[in-house]
Order: structure tokens, then sequence, then C-alpha cells
């Protein structure tokens, strides 16, 4: 009685492994799996921080690139991020392709995490970095909240603040902040 149990769990796992946007499969496939995404708000020139979806996003893991322009002598970078705890789950973060990170250099890094948001700090030992034209920050990682087929919830910035290089550091002014929207569907 358990192999039948087990014969349609394999088929199941095996059906959704291969369907589009998780690992295999065609377009033509008739299963799909809802997959959350990154709709980024639009920006205008100047000295921004926009998120964006970031290369290497799954389905079920959403990488979100904090996108600095603009902006020289950078030694550290925080920030709030608010979002819908019901809809998106933060699982942490990676300085995979930062600036801040560039030529091997150490980042401090402090977490403060509540449900549907996270305060994180991020300062450069030593020296500042120019993000001129534009570099990332650092890299958000998101998975879904739920199991619904469809959602959407905000993404957003609050209490920002960037700092340069000089003792005593000076915070730098003038640097918009741009959010998103996390979409789930199929």
């Amino acid at each position: 009685m358990r192999s039948r149990a087990v014969v349609p769990i394999f088929l199941t796992l095996l059906l959704a492994a291969a369907a589009p946007g998780c690992g295999g499969g065609d377009n033509s496939s008739p299963i799909r799996v809802s997959c959350i995404t990154l709709d980024p708000a639009a920006a205008p020139a100047g000295s921004t921080v926009v998120a964006r979806q970031a290369a290497g996003s799954t389905c079920e893991m959403l990488q979100v690139e904090l996108v600095l322009t603009g902006v020289t002598d950078v030694q550290t970078v925080e920030f709030k991020v608010s979002f819908d705890a019901s809809v998106a789950r933060y699982e942490g973060l990676s300085l995979t392709g930062s600036t801040l990170a560039a030529g091997g250099a150490n980042v401090n890094v402090f977490e403060d995490e509540n449900p549907g948001e996270v305060t994180i700090n991020l300062s450069r030992f030593n020296s500042g970095v120019d993000f001129v034209p534009a570099g990332a920050i650092v890299r958000l990682v998101f998975g879904k909240a739920t199991p619904a087929d469809t959602a959407s919830g905000a993404l957003s910035f609050s209490d920002t603040r960037i700092f340069d290089s000089d003792a005593p550091p000076k915070e730098k002014g003038g640097i918009q902040w741009f959010g998103g929207t996390f979409q789930i569907a199929r």
C-alpha cells in the first residue's frame, strides 16, 4: 500500500522539477510553478539607490540587488527595508558583486530582522569607494512566504543614510531610494 502513495508523490515532484523557471523543461509543459519576482519602481537620473532583480534569482529565491548611482567616497550604508511578510520572506544578504567589498575589502555587516522589516548597516573598513557611474551595494535574498499562485506586496526603504570616509564621517545628502513591488505569479 505504501508504494502506491510514493509513486504519485514522486511523479508530482519530477514534473514540478521540469516546470519552466524551475531548472528544466520547456515552455510547452502544462505544469507551471508560481515564482517570486520584483517589479522595480521607476527612478529618475541622479544620485539614487534602486532595487532591481539580480541575475541568479530562481522561482523560489529572489535576489534583489541595490544599485547606487553617482556617489563618491562611500564607506557606510545603512537602511531599513520594509516588505509585506505575507508575500515575501527575508532569507539574508550577500555581498556578491558588491562595490563595497571590491578589491577584497572587509565589510562589517549588521542585520536586525523583524517580521516585514530588516535594518541593515554595511561598513567598509579603512577607505571609501566610488559608485560612479554605478555599483551594487548589496544583494538581499527573499523567498516566497505564501503558497498562493498570485500575490503582490511593496518593497520600500526608510531610515536611509550613506556616510563618507572622513573622520568623523559625514552623511551624504540628496540620495533618493526606490524599491518596487514583489509579484508572485505563474
